[in-house]
């Protein structure tokens, strides 16, 4: 398989956790088979692990990601909501009654393109020096180090009422989803081989293979999309450890149909952990429902059988109403008539 997974230092964080699953999944879904390019993601490094790494006085990297053309350093940050920020101020989350929140955090810096900025300089300079030895005597280092790049990666997505600087060219701001196709739009001068990703990640970074596929490719419920119209229902399955947004915008995970007027653009959110899924209301006109109740503020748990709808009508206007329902995972069937309108 072309795309490796390795983690330094297991990923406690839930937010981390969702972010890397859901690069990985890309990762599989867009160079997983045989022919595809070699790409090597590597999870958390964690320095203070490593003693000999003491001197360079390293940073900590939620993800690090080794295509042919290009490295590039992965934050990770879990915002649903626009952030606007510029390159030296504190970079802040708008509300939903549009005040703003100061709390997308930079680490020891005022912001994540601060952050990444000084991670940067400090790995650049290490990598440099600790790939010398991966060289034959005279041979060309394959990777000019200068041209590092650094990703800032919004999970569940980059809201698109963003408003954040144009950043420098080695760095770019884009969501989890879009991690996989920036991949394949990265070229340089340079070619990494499967070879060197995996010196780069077993011997430099000192990581371990991490069999992701069977975390990211574990679904633990399907949402049936049902029109009210009596079509069939279109399903999505819904992984651990990750997040689903949904509404009529096309830059959702799941686009209700643009006709069903009552739900809104940015609709509903689902959050998955290993077991269980919570659906939150991202401040819709009309409300999201669960068995015909409001889904509160602090989001509302799923289980099988569940009926949710997004935007609510009465009489005629219930034509204007996406519904969903909470089904068993894929390859199991269910024998009740609550799963069809």
């Amino acid at each position: 398989m072309p795309v490796k997974f390795y983690a330094h230092t297991p990923v406690e964080s839930l937010g981390e956790r969702g972010a890397l699953f859901e690069v990985a999944r890309g990762l599989l879904e867009r160079y997983g088979g045989a022919d595809a390019p070699p790409f090597a993601l590597v999870a958390n490094v964690v320095p203070d692990r490593s003693p000999a790494w003491r001197g360079y006085e390293l940073t900590q990297i939620d993800a690090l990601l080794l295509g042919e053309s290009f490295v590039a350093l992965l934050d990770f940050k879990s915002v649903a909501r626009p952030v606007i920020g510029e390159e030296n101020t504190r970079w802040a989350i708008v509300k939903r009654d549009n005040r703003l929140d100061h709390d997308v955090l930079g680490g020891s810096k005022i912001n994540p393109f601060l952050q990444l900025k000084h991670a940067r300089h400090q790995w650049s300079h290490f990598f440099r020096e600790a790939t010398e030895p991966l060289l034959a005597e005279g041979e060309p280092s394959p990777f000019d180090w200068n041209e590092l790049s650094g990703r800032v990666v919004f999970y569940p997505w980059l809201h698109h009422e963003s408003r954040l600087f144009a950043p420098p060219i080695w760095l770019r701001f884009l969501s989890a989803r879009h991690v996989a196709a920036d991949a394949a739009a990265t070229t340089a001068g340079f070619r990494l081989t499967p070879a060197l990703m995996r010196a780069l990640a077993e011997d430099v970074l000192q990581a371990q293979v991490w069999d992701l596929t069977r975390y990211i490719r574990h679904s633990i419920f399907t949402l049936a999309l049902v029109r009210s119209d009596g079509s069939p229902p279109h399903s999505y399955p819904i992984y651990a450890h990750s997040q689903v947004t949904i509404g009529r915008s096309s830059a959702n995970d799941i686009i209700i149909d643009d006709g069903y007027k009552r739900s809104s653009r940015y609709h509903a959110r689902l959050v998955a952990d290993d077991e269980d899924v919570r659906l939150y209301d991202e401040g819709s006109r009309h409300g999201t429902y669960v068995n015909e109740r409001l889904v509160p503020p602090a989001g509302q748990r799923l289980k099988i059988g569940d009926r949710i709808e997004f935007g609510r009508g009465v009489g005629e206007q219930r034509a204007q109403v996406a519904t969903g329902f909470i089904e068993p995972p894929r390859g199991q069937h269910p024998h009740d008539s609550r799963w069809t309108l």
